[in-house]
């Protein structure tokens, strides 16, 4: 049973209206291959990104190698690469050959880069309390700095204020006095 609001609706798809409206009237009955199309013209962009995340992750690992193998090292290789990252997809952004979908999906990839690095600045700053040594704490904060300072200078504009309030409350911690956290050192087990 269909109710009057529904009638009305229908009452609107005159001949002439589909007939004037046939590009909109196909996307209505042929959503799929819409779908389809969108999925085909968006593909360069996912296989863009997933190249170029690939590419991070390599350089990730390299960089967490010489930082050493907690999760601050890990976050703090991530904030050491995001300048190059976000400047690769930019410039995928601005080629000609570029389809729109994919530069809309492009942009929406980097907002969520730049609230990602924010967070990973914060918790990476607080995390510094929980590091071994004063020599792996400064080496971390050395490579957060630099990082730091090109995220900055490159994407500051393009941060929101939830963003700006992420970093702060890392950057926090370098003003109060950093306890290192000790490993617990227990007695080797006799080799008798």
């Amino acid at each position: 049973m269909i109710s009057e609001r529904n009638s009305g609706a229908l009452d609107l798809f005159t001949f002439d209206v589909m007939q004037d409206n046939l590009n909109a009237m196909d996307i209505l009955i042929n959503r799929q291959k819409e779908r389809k199309n969108y999925h085909e013209v968006t593909a360069d962009f996912e296989v863009f990104i997933t190249r170029l995340d690939a590419s991070r992750t390599a350089k990730n690992n390299e960089l967490q190698g010489s930082l050493g193998r907690s999760d601050i090292s890990r976050m703090t290789a991530e904030t050491l690469t995001a300048v190059s990252y976000l400047d690769n997809i930019e410039q995928y952004i601005n080629k000609e050959t570029t389809a729109n979908e994919c530069k809309v999906l492009a942009q929406e990839h980097i907002s969520e880069i730049l609230r990602r690095t924010s967070k990973q600045y914060e918790l990476t700053y607080q995390g510094l309390r929980t590091l071994d040594s004063n020599e792996i704490v400064q080496k971390h904060a050395r490579a957060l700095e630099s990082s730091l300072s090109g995220f900055n200078t490159k994407y500051a504009d393009k941060l929101t204020e939830s963003d700006i309030k992420s970093i702060n409350n890392g950057l926090r911690v370098l003003s109060q006095k950093l306890e290192i956290a000790r490993p617990i050192n227990r007695p080797s087990p006799s080799p008798f």
